[in-house]
């Protein structure tokens, strides 16, 4: 991991909180600088200037430090080019990158907007880690009159580094890499949670199938990877593995995962459920959590109702307790680019009690296999009588070489004052680096006394 500089974090702070409390105004004196605020000029769109309110979305920031993100104009504009992406910066180099109501790139007479406005510009935008590529959705529309635009392929997505543009995938286009009878593109949909891209520009996204050799409700979505002309698919709901086992969607008809995740050597660490019947799949053995590798496919690194490795015979990963039954917990930054990942379980089996020992942090992948960080109930290093709790699915994270990070509750002689704490280290010699209630160092005590970690 790349570590920002209060610069860059700052940056981000200031774009949000622009015209916020004085509090922000004097953290970001000390640190940032504003990048763009309301009012502002906005930069290469003569006569316009940032709306009052809605006007910005949740920027993203590159390991350079460059910020990608979407405003909302006002003054010379109109309902159809009232939105922008901007890139740039905090240095005042922001340059307008995209516009709504622009030429769609790749779609010669049709626009980056809806009939009426252009809020389909999609108002999360992927940059790449070092920029060069900017991945977003828009609705798309003919000039006004024209009628080749319908309900049925009027959103897209588009790939490419700014000034060369094209179109990575149409509604209603036929998908390429389908061999017999290819389906074309359903509705596109956008999101922070099943869109995102690695470093070389490899895109992730799921996607509604529709004609050629789609039986609705049983092959009708896929999660497909890749760039403009070399797209391939993941997983699509009706696959067969070789075991037997039938993907199905782990929620209604048409989520295949919750996790969406993508490294750098473009492998994709997601979710699968299966369908109950084939393969010998019950309730409590159909979910698992798998990488897939380019040319090789999927590999199971964790699933349901399996003996958890490192720990006694007939401790399983297993929750027959809990709705709609086991999932590993891990957050947006869980999978580094050797395919390893980290994740939190539940246990059952094996004398395995919730509350006490049912639960423990796994780090692990396809060519190292999995190994516990720690388990619910096992003694927390350098702290006598304290024992290890759960730890929030959301901050489990990992990084290239192995360090596994995480915020954990303790148990044993930890009391409410005392009883969570900050986890940083190797997955085989995790530490304690800050804990509730414990000084906080280099802070001058005041006098209300020392400063101390809350909970």
């Amino acid at each position: 991991m790349i570590p920002l500089s209060n610069k860059h974090l700052l940056g981000l702070v200031a774009l949000s909180l622009a015209t916020t409390t004085a509090t922000a105004q004097s953290l970001l004196s000390q640190y940032g600088e504003t990048v763009l605020a309301v009012g502002d000029n906005a930069p290469g769109i003569p006569g316009a200037t940032i709306f009052a309110t809605s006007n910005f979305d949740a920027p993203l920031l590159d390991q350079n430090g460059t910020l990608v993100f979407r405003a909302r104009l006002t003054g010379a504009v109109t309902a159809l080019d009232d939105r922008a992406y901007f890139l740039g910066r905090a240095n005042g180099d922001l340059q307008s990158v995209v516009r709504g109501g622009d030429p769609a790139p790749g779609l010669p007479g049709i626009f980056l907007r809806s009939a009426t406005s252009t809020v389909g510009l999609s108002g999360q935008p992927r940059i790449s880690a070092y920029g060069e590529i900017l991945y977003f959705q828009s609705t798309i529309s003919d000039a006004p009159g024209g009628s080749t635009v319908t309900s049925a392929n009027d959103t897209a997505q588009f790939w490419g580094p700014v000034g060369g543009l094209t179109l990575l995938a149409r509604e209603g286009d036929t998908v390429p890499f389908v061999a017999v009878n290819p389906p074309a593109y359903g509705n596109l949909s956008f999101t922070a949670a099943n869109n995102t891209m690695n470093e070389s520009g490899n895109v992730l996204f799921a996607t509604q199938l529709v004609g050629g050799d789609v039986t609705i409700g049983t092959n009708d979505y896929a999660v497909v990877t890749g760039t403009p002309g070399s797209l391939q698919i993941v997983v699509r709901k009706g696959d067969t593995l070789p075991g037997g086992e039938v993907v199905v969607p782990v929620s209604g008809s048409t989520v295949l995962s919750f996790i969406y995740q993508i490294n750098a050597a473009g492998q994709v660490l997601h979710e699968m459920k299966f369908a109950a019947g084939p393969g010998g799949v019950g309730i409590n053995n159909d979910r698992a959590l798998a990488v897939w590798t380019p040319g090789m496919g999927d590999t199971i690194i964790a699933r349901e109702g399996q003996q958890a490795p490192g720990l006694p015979t007939g401790v399983l990963f297993q929750d027959t307790v809990s709705s709609p039954g086991w999932s590993p917990g891990l957050s947006s930054n869980s999978f580094n680019r050797f395919g390893s990942t980290a994740f939190t379980t539940v246990l059952e089996g094996g004398g395995a009690v919730a509350g006490v020992d049912g639960f423990a942090v796994y780090y692990g992948g396809p060519l190292s296999g999995l190994t516990p960080v720690f388990r619910q109930g096992d003694p927390a290093p350098g702290l006598p009588g304290v024992t290890w709790g759960v730890a929030a699915n959301a901050s489990v994270q990992c990084n290239d070489a192995g360090d596994v990070c995480c915020v954990a509750f303790l148990g044993g002689a930890a009391t409410t004052a005392d009883d969570s704490c900050l986890v940083v280290g190797s997955f085989a010699n995790p530490g304690i680096v800050a804990r509730e209630g414990d000084l906080v160092p280099g802070m001058a005590a005041t006098v209300n006394g020392p400063w101390r970690y809350g909970p």
